[in-house]
Protein backbone atom coordinates (compact mmCIF):
# COMPACT_ATOMS: atom_id res chain seq x y z
CA UNK A 1 0.00 0.00 0.00
CA UNK A 2 1.39 3.34 -1.06
CA UNK A 3 1.78 5.97 1.65
CA UNK A 4 -0.16 9.16 0.82
CA UNK A 5 1.87 12.32 0.30
CA UNK A 6 0.57 15.33 2.19
CA UNK A 7 0.82 18.64 0.35
CA UNK A 8 0.75 22.14 1.80
CA UNK A 9 -1.13 22.33 5.09
CA UNK A 10 -2.98 25.53 5.90
CA UNK A 11 -4.85 26.70 8.96
CA UNK A 12 -8.51 27.33 8.13
CA UNK A 13 -10.09 28.18 11.45
CA UNK A 14 -10.76 27.60 15.08
CA UNK A 15 -14.00 26.73 16.83
CA UNK A 16 -15.01 26.23 20.41
CA UNK A 17 -13.29 22.87 20.73
CA UNK A 18 -10.90 22.42 17.81
CA UNK A 19 -8.50 23.93 15.30
CA UNK A 20 -8.95 22.96 11.66
CA UNK A 21 -6.34 22.51 8.93
CA UNK A 22 -6.78 21.82 5.20
CA UNK A 23 -4.40 19.66 3.17
CA UNK A 24 -4.32 17.77 -0.10
CA UNK A 25 -3.25 14.14 0.17
CA UNK A 26 -2.00 12.37 -2.96
CA UNK A 27 -1.65 8.66 -3.56
CA UNK A 28 -0.38 7.77 -7.03
CA UNK A 29 -2.48 9.80 -9.46
CA UNK A 30 -5.38 10.37 -7.05
CA UNK A 31 -5.68 13.30 -4.68
CA UNK A 32 -8.14 14.17 -1.95
CA UNK A 33 -8.65 17.39 -0.01
CA UNK A 34 -9.04 16.71 3.69
CA UNK A 35 -9.66 18.66 6.86
CA UNK A 36 -7.87 17.64 10.04
CA UNK A 37 -9.38 18.90 13.28
CA UNK A 38 -7.16 18.88 16.36
CA UNK A 39 -8.35 19.48 19.93
CA UNK A 40 -8.10 23.18 20.77
CA UNK A 41 -7.37 24.92 24.06
CA UNK A 42 -11.02 24.83 25.15
CA UNK A 43 -11.58 21.18 24.20
CA UNK A 44 -11.68 19.89 27.76
CA UNK A 45 -10.13 16.77 29.22
CA UNK A 46 -8.99 14.06 26.77
CA UNK A 47 -11.86 11.79 27.83
CA UNK A 48 -14.36 14.57 27.00
CA UNK A 49 -12.74 15.06 23.59
CA UNK A 50 -12.92 11.33 22.83
CA UNK A 51 -16.60 11.22 23.81
CA UNK A 52 -17.47 14.31 21.73
CA UNK A 53 -15.55 13.09 18.66
CA UNK A 54 -17.12 9.64 18.96
CA UNK A 55 -20.63 11.16 18.99
CA UNK A 56 -19.76 13.39 16.02
CA UNK A 57 -18.45 10.40 14.09
CA UNK A 58 -21.73 8.51 14.61
CA UNK A 59 -23.74 11.52 13.39
CA UNK A 60 -21.55 12.11 10.32
CA UNK A 61 -21.63 8.44 9.33
CA UNK A 62 -25.43 8.50 9.64
CA UNK A 63 -25.77 11.71 7.62
CA UNK A 64 -23.57 10.23 4.85
CA UNK A 65 -26.40 7.80 4.12
CA UNK A 66 -29.15 10.42 4.11
CA UNK A 67 -30.15 12.96 1.52
CA UNK A 68 -29.98 16.35 3.18
CA UNK A 69 -29.82 19.76 1.46
CA UNK A 70 -26.43 20.54 3.01
CA UNK A 71 -22.92 19.28 2.28
CA UNK A 72 -21.76 16.71 4.81
CA UNK A 73 -18.08 15.80 5.22
CA UNK A 74 -17.23 12.10 5.16
CA UNK A 75 -15.33 10.89 8.23
CA UNK A 76 -12.12 9.21 7.09
CA UNK A 77 -10.42 8.49 10.40
CA UNK A 78 -9.97 9.40 14.02
CA UNK A 79 -6.41 9.49 15.30
CA UNK A 80 -5.28 9.50 18.93
CA UNK A 81 -3.32 12.68 19.72
CA UNK A 82 -2.27 14.51 22.84
CA UNK A 83 -5.47 15.98 24.24
CA UNK A 84 -7.83 13.34 22.84
CA UNK A 85 -8.65 12.53 19.21
CA UNK A 86 -8.02 14.28 15.92
CA UNK A 87 -10.49 13.80 13.09
CA UNK A 88 -9.70 13.47 9.40
CA UNK A 89 -12.63 14.31 7.13
CA UNK A 90 -13.19 15.02 3.48
CA UNK A 91 -13.04 18.73 2.80
CA UNK A 92 -16.38 20.32 1.95
CA UNK A 93 -16.35 23.36 -0.30
CA UNK A 94 -18.36 26.34 0.83
CA UNK A 95 -18.25 29.61 2.66
CA UNK A 96 -17.61 29.86 6.35
CA UNK A 97 -20.64 31.07 8.25
CA UNK A 98 -19.85 34.14 10.35
CA UNK A 99 -22.24 34.18 13.29
CA UNK A 100 -21.28 37.60 14.60
CA UNK A 101 -23.50 40.48 13.63
CA UNK A 102 -22.94 41.79 10.12
CA UNK A 103 -23.00 45.38 8.99
CA UNK A 104 -25.16 44.22 6.12
CA UNK A 105 -28.72 43.56 7.40
CA UNK A 106 -29.41 41.35 4.35
CA UNK A 107 -26.86 38.81 5.60
CA UNK A 108 -28.55 36.53 8.12
CA UNK A 109 -26.23 33.58 8.85
CA UNK A 110 -28.60 32.13 11.42
CA UNK A 111 -31.05 31.43 8.58
CA UNK A 112 -28.51 29.10 6.95
CA UNK A 113 -27.88 27.37 10.26
CA UNK A 114 -31.62 27.04 10.90
CA UNK A 115 -32.21 25.52 7.44
CA UNK A 116 -29.43 22.97 7.93
CA UNK A 117 -30.61 22.08 11.44
CA UNK A 118 -34.21 21.71 10.29
CA UNK A 119 -33.15 19.36 7.50
CA UNK A 120 -31.05 17.26 9.86
CA UNK A 121 -33.70 17.03 12.54
CA UNK A 122 -36.38 16.05 10.04
CA UNK A 123 -34.53 12.77 9.38
CA UNK A 124 -36.18 9.52 10.34
CA UNK A 125 -34.04 8.21 13.21
CA UNK A 126 -35.24 4.64 12.60
CA UNK A 127 -33.85 4.36 9.06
Amino acid sequence: MEVPKVGRVRFIGEGLFSRAYWATCTTGSESLDVVVRLPGPGAGRPAQVVERVSREEVVLRYLEKCEVPVRVPRMIATVPVEGGLATVQTAVEGLAVEMRGSRNPAVRPWDAIAEAAAACHALDAES
